[in-house]
């Protein structure tokens, strides 16, 4: 997506749902808010005060290595045939 000037616009994402509350804010103007711009979208999350927003930012953004066991192999000796 370009603008008239050639540049890449970005995709604006206005999130109004507190994600620690889980209540929707209607209207935006006064309340705490996290924005994240990256190269073609910008999200920009609203709280409903300022605990809820450290919360969030609190939040790891990844796990710790090692704390993910995924086991894909098959755990039984029975195999189907679902076909």
């Amino acid at each position: 997506m370009t603008d008239n000037q050639g540049d890449t616009a970005l995709i604006l994402i206005n999130c109004t749902t507190d994600p620690i509350s889980g209540n929707d804010i209607e209207n935006v103007h006064g309340y705490p808010s996290y924005t994240d711009k990256g190269n073609e979208t910008e999200l920009t999350v609203y709280f409903e005060n300022e605990l809820n927003k450290q919360a969030f930012l609190d939040i790891p953004l990844k796990p710790p290595i090692g704390e993910l066991n995924v086991n894909f192999d098959n755990p039984t000796d029975v195999f189907y045939d679902m076909g």
